[in-house]
């Protein structure tokens, strides 16, 4: 009876009968006890993954940190490390799922399931590729950080060169470094990918992008061409290794307007030894490269005209009327 009294008590006082309060102090206290009592690293691996699956992640990083702590050299410890990292990605706090990842690769390369970590990181460099923020403790948005994005694809080469994803790894990287305007970062990716993944279906489109990136960098015909040559040069090379590549066409395409650039690049030169030089036999030279080079290209049009007018000249001539332009 004095039971029963005391439960009424309770319910007119807090609206909730005590039985079902008894119940949520129990599942409160086995949620408690799911994370302090189990002893070994497998058990801690199981109550980590339960909590995991309920979406407790926070939950779930604190029994894995444990698992890491007390039982380094457990198999329990890499598995641990993977789950950290996927639930601090839940979290969108990427800083520390790299760190949990990169340990992981780092420390385990033995272990059995150390493909789908590099999945899992090359996922995480993806999401930041795509401009997702880093939160501070799961709240607190941070800015876009490419640049991470970039340490992260590169520690995928780093440390499992032989993975189908490391030549994805150093395109994207390529890609990145086209995006933040920074040729050099986007050329050694390329470059690596070429030399080191020549046989794989990234290499075609490193080819393209690396000539794109080269051609990109010159400021225009009267300038420097050293970038415009390496460009067309990277063309020549996809064209004789990769013809039959549905990309042939656009690259052909591509490579005539680099050979047109550099024609005019030629004009310009010979043109200068013309008129301010005076030196019709050194601008000749520039004139009939641009036939050779480039016969069908409006610079060699113009380069035609004027070695006639070159030609024309007698020995007491002036190169100067020789070039008659409008």
């Amino acid at each position: 009876m004095a039971l029963a009294a005391i439960g009424v008590l309770a319910l007119c006082k807090t609206g909730t009968p005590l039985l079902a309060r008894q119940t949520t102090k129990t599942a409160s206290t086995a949620e408690i006890q799911a994370v302090e009592a189990p002893a070994s690293p497998h058990e801690l691996l199981m109550s980590a993954r339960r909590l995991f699956e309920d979406g407790k992640f926070g939950k779930s990083v604190k029994l894995c940190r444990r698992i890491t702590h007390q039982f380094p050299q457990s198999s329990e410890a890499p598995a641990a490390l993977e789950m950290r990292g996927e639930a601090h990605m839940h979290q969108r706090r990427f800083q520390l799922a790299f760190r949990a990842l990169q340990k992981l690769m780092d420390k385990y390369p033995s272990y059995p399931n150390f493909e789908n970590a590099i999945a899992l990181e090359f996922q995480l460099a993806q999401r930041l590729a795509a401009g997702e923020r880093n939160y501070f403790f799961g709240k607190i948005p941070g800015l876009k950080d490419r640049e991470f994005a970039i340490r992260v694809f590169q520690h995928i080469v780093d440390r499992a060169p032989y993975s189908p994803q490391a030549p994805r790894a150093l395109l994207q990287i390529a890609n990145l470094g086209v995006k933040t305007k920074d040729p050099v970062v986007a050329i050694g990716a390329l470059e690596q990918l070429i030399d080191e993944y020549a046989a794989t279906e990234d290499a075609p489109r490193a080819y393209l992008l690396l000539a794109q990136v080269y051609s990109g960098m010159s400021p225009g015909p009267a300038y420097d061409q050293r970038a415009v040559e390496n460009a067309i040069n990277c063309f020549r090379e996809f064209l004789l290794l990769h013809g039959d590549s549905p990309l042939a066409e656009e690259a052909e395409k591509k490579l005539a307007a680099m050979k047109n650039l550099l024609s005019a690049n030629k004009l310009s030169v010979g043109d200068f030894y013309l008129r301010n030089r005076k030196s019709p036999n050194a601008a000749a030279i520039y004139y009939k490269s641009i036939i050779e080079s480039a016969p069908n290209s409006p610079a060699a049009l113009c380069a035609q005209e004027r070695l006639g007018k070159i030609r024309a000249l007698d020995s007491r001539g002036s190169a100067q009327h020789a070039l008659d332009m409008n």
